[in-house]
């Protein structure tokens, strides 16, 4: 039988939004690949569809400039 991916818990989800919005808080993001990989090193491994719907959750737009 296939695995099914695990489902985030909401405090997962909370624990990445939160620390989307410190990195964000603390430098200038480019782009979502910057912001994923950064997010990858803090130990939140997240695909560009996940991180997508969670920049919109959170009301985060980009700029001219980036994030």
């Amino acid at each position: 039988m296939p695995r099914r991916p695990q489902t985030p818990t909401n405090d997962q989800r909370q624990d990445r939004h939160q620390r989307i919005l410190d990195l964000l808080g603390q430098e200038r993001i480019h782009n979502q690949a910057e912001l994923q990989k950064r997010l990858g090193t803090s130990g939140f491994d997240v695909n560009q569809a996940t991180l997508s719907r969670d920049l919109r959750t959170l009301g985060v737009v980009k700029g001219k400039d980036g994030y």
